[in-house]
């Protein structure tokens, strides 16, 4: 990928605190980055159908609309059948949680990590892996 590309990433969580920390993570693997930040599924929805992106990091529990219903909207609208690569975010996983994201179209299911850093590290890994920077 070419260095002067500016990555445009969604930011799906109805907690500010989440939405920055993210933000800050994302900027920590030192791509040239634009957010846009949504607070619920309909939200991000709607910021899909308008805008492309290069990657959505998703949190699962969230009002209105949560991460499973946003994602069986996108595998049900023939429109968003090339939405880029989601990560899937929860305060809990399960056994099985997985492969449900996964047959929505969800790339990763990772688990919020306690600590700032090791979010850091996840999201770098992340960066490196489907955006192709160092973090």
């Amino acid at each position: 990928m070419r260095n002067d590309h500016v990555f445009r990433i969604m930011v799906v969580d109805d907690d500010p605190d989440d939405q920055e920390l993210f933000s800050a993570a994302i900027d920590s693997c030192e791509i040239s980055a634009e957010f846009d930040i949504a607070g619920n599924g309909q939200e991000a929805l709607h910021l899909l159908k308008n805008t492309s992106y290069d990657g959505i990091f998703l949190d699962i529990n969230m009002p209105v609309m949560n991460g499973y219903e946003f994602l069986k909207k996108i595998k049900q609208d023939e429109s968003l059948k090339n939405t880029p690569p989601v990560f899937v975010f929860s305060t809990a996983t399960h056994d099985g949680q997985f492969e449900k994201f996964r047959s929505l179209g969800a790339e990763k299911l990772i688990s919020k990590p306690s600590s700032f850093k090791a979010l850091q590290e996840i999201v770098q890994e992340i960066c490196r892996r489907y955006f192709g920077k160092k973090g």
